[in-house]
């Protein structure tokens, strides 16, 4: 059976927000209306502190562009249509939509449009008839600019609590942040920059480039280095720069292009160099071949070329992409090579259904001295590792704490330490708020508690 939704904190701060206003808004001025400053409050109040800044931002521009405006039309109208010509007054008001919007968009404030809007034909339809408009106008400011602060003010108090400053956390994006679609889920990605800002040491390890990985990371106040590549490197997005890198060997690297050569099989090999990704490839004959080059010919700081690869130098990486049969044969192949037990092979399903990828990497990971370069800059003593699948193994296996979501595999589900309960996307990173607040996440037991609990004895 489904939870029910618990009461959040989001909730609780606009309750209080709100019940400030209405107190507030008469003992400052006698002509307030707590109504403007209520719902100000409800609208401004975000997820987060910048998103409520956005919010109020956007509020307040729309209030005096509104405001403005309304004053003004109404000083015309007054002025000079006789007080039974209120058909002209309708047209007017209707007409001024246009530069209203237009104004906004000067302005580069588009999203205010809808508030502008509001307030104008607040101003002028609601309290037209008013003794003095102006004065209403006015206070209308007044009362929506005191809403916006004071829910401000509240979201940006945040109660005293008890953190792990010492915990470092390493979530693996596939499977474990991404939804189905391999995109961030909105509250998950919120909750998660929430975590960052106010201290959190959270990391995270993908099978993707730095160059494919850039656009998720994109606005995320991310510190720490980055696991890319399935542990092949250690790689810092800010200073876009490769820290660590676990190539393949070069006997076995060769081999494995001997391979691929005598079954007539394209393999794109990429090589890290000056801080730039290099993936060679031979002329592209498969559907499937097209489809990766296409994912990957446009990213910066990558470049596909179309050559033999270089005989010497360091391959962190050679992929293959392929139909099922062919990629079952050469799978079972790549078993049996002389360097097979210095190389690590990950198969999963192509993107858009395209065919089979072979992803082959170094035995050999960058993820122990990569974990112990992670803690020295977190100053952590502790690793926690979220993950789902077999090529999350290798990381959690060194860790002090791993989970594993609801929708891991099943090898992944039997090495965790913990299980975490819930199979949506925001279930893990709500399990990592839990911890870096020192209360325990909600669990399943894992294989390995089941088997150390005391079976019941029969009846």
């Amino acid at each position: 059976m489904e939870r029910m939704p618990r009461v959040g904190m989001r909730m609780i701060k606009t309750f209080v927000a709100v019940c400030l206003c209405m107190y507030l808004n008469p003992l400052l001025w006698k002509d307030g209306l707590p109504f403007y400053s209520a719902i100000a409050a409800v609208l401004c109040m975000q997820p987060d502190v910048p998103n409520s800044w956005k919010v109020a931002a956007n509020r307040a521009w729309g209030t005096l562009i509104g405001g403005l405006f309304g004053m003004g039309i109404l000083l015309l109208e007054r002025s000079l249509i006789p007080a039974s010509g209120q058909a002209w007054d309708y047209l007017i008001e209707s007409l001024c939509v246009i530069p209203l919007i237009y104004t906004t968009l000067l302005l580069k404030k588009p999203a205010a449009s809808y508030i502008t809007c509001v307030v104008f034909f607040s101003v002028t339809i609601s309290h037209s008839g008013d003794a003095s408009p102006f004065v209403f106008a006015i206070s209308r400011m007044l009362d929506t600019l005191l809403g916006i602060f004071v829910s401000l003010g509240v979201n940006a108090v945040h109660l005293p609590r008890k953190r792990r400053r010492k915990l470092l956390m390493v979530a693996a994006l596939e499977g474990v942040l991404l939804n189905d679609r391999g995109a961030w889920d909105n509250p998950a990605k919120f909750k998660l920059n929430d975590l960052l800002r106010r201290g959190a040491a959270i990391t995270i390890s993908t099978g993707k480039t730095p160059a494919a990985l850039r656009p998720l990371l994109a606005g995320m106040p991310w510190g720490l280095p980055v696991l890319v590549m399935h542990g092949a490197a250690l790689y810092d997005p800010l200073a876009e720069s490769f820290l660590r890198t676990a190539p393949i060997p070069d006997d076995s690297a060769r081999e494995v292009r001997d391979l691929l050569d005598r079954r007539g099989v394209n393999g794109f090999h990429a090589y890290a160099i000056e801080d730039d990704l290099y993936v060679y490839h031979r002329e592209l004959t498969t559907d499937a071949e097209r489809a990766h080059h296409r994912s990957m010919r446009r990213l910066p700081q990558q470049h596909s070329i179309c050559a033999d690869p270089p005989a010497q130098g360091d391959v962190l990486h050679i992929a293959v992409r392929t139909d099922r049969e062919t990629a079952d044969s050469l799978h079972r192949e790549l078993l049996t090579l002389q360097s097979a037990d210095r190389l690590r092979v990950i198969r999963s399903p192509a993107p858009g259904g395209t065919g089979e990828c072979l992803d082959i990497y170094s035995a050999e990971t960058v993820f122990a001295p990569a974990l112990a370069d992670l803690k020295a800059a977190a100053t952590a003593d502790t690793v926690a590792v979220f993950g789902a699948g077999v090529a999350d193994l290798p990381l959690a296996l060194l860790a002090d704490e791993s989970y594993a979501v609801a929708d891991a595999g099943a090898d992944f589900r039997r090495r965790a330490t913990y299980r975490i309960g819930a199979s949506s996307r925001r279930s893990a990173v709500k399990a990592m708020d839990r911890l870096y607040y020192s209360r325990r996440p909600v669990l399943e037991e894992s294989a390995e508690q089941e088997e150390r609990a005391p079976q019941s004895k029969p009846s």
